[in-house]
């Protein structure tokens, strides 16, 4: 008996795409947070930590990297900072320091007084040099210079993305006091 095809739910596939590419971005950006941010939240390295130890393999061998002893190295340190970033966030428990669970750091670069915000630096500063990186790098292996350059990319998508959310989650808690106020209002008139 012939199957009869599937209608195609094109909105749920738009929603599978946007996941997935998420997901991407997520797993590309931890690739180089754990080295430029110190301070991470206890649950910031999930899924996408242990995704890394499989992407920047797949990166390099999909782009034939001409130095593969480089991607060894970089996913040795990789694990050794991820190590250093758990070994910081079981200090920080002990000593009962509380930070959002799902922080994904401070950037150590900024430094404490400079002049530019911490959101404008992830967003633009931070992917701006690791771009520049894979710049120089993409002229003796072009894989391992992609793989920063898609690193970058990543990075100010998942800031933009993050700064989007938290405008949108601000504009839905301010009409939330206003309607609060006019009920007020009105149970006031009563």
């Amino acid at each position: 008996m012939p199957q009869e095809p599937q209608p195609v739910d094109m909105v749920q596939d738009a929603k599978n795409a946007i996941n997935w590419f998420f997901a991407g971005v997520n797993v590309y950006s931890t690739a180089i947070e754990v080295f430029l941010h110190r301070d991470m939240g206890h649950r910031y390295l999930g899924f996408q930590a242990v995704a890394v130890l499989l992407v920047v393999p797949l990166h390099t061998l999909f782009f034939r990297t001409n130095a593969p002893e480089d991607t060894a190295w970089f996913l040795l340190f990789y694990v050794l900072c991820c190590f250093a970033q758990r070994c910081n966030m079981w200090d920080r428990r002990k000593t009962g320091v509380v930070i959002h669970s799902q922080y994904n750091g401070y950037p150590w670069l900024r430094g404490k007084n400079s002049k530019i915000s911490e959101a404008a630096f992830k967003t633009w500063v931070e992917p701006a040099l690791v771009g520049f990186l894979g710049l120089i790098l993409r002229q003796s292996d072009h894989a391992n210079g992609s793989f920063f350059m898609y690193c970058a990319f990543a990075m100010c998508v998942k800031n933009l993305f993050g700064q989007h959310l938290v405008r949108e989650e601000l504009a839905d808690m301010n009409d939330s006091l206003i309607e609060q106020q006019h009920m007020a209002e009105r149970f006031r008139r009563r």
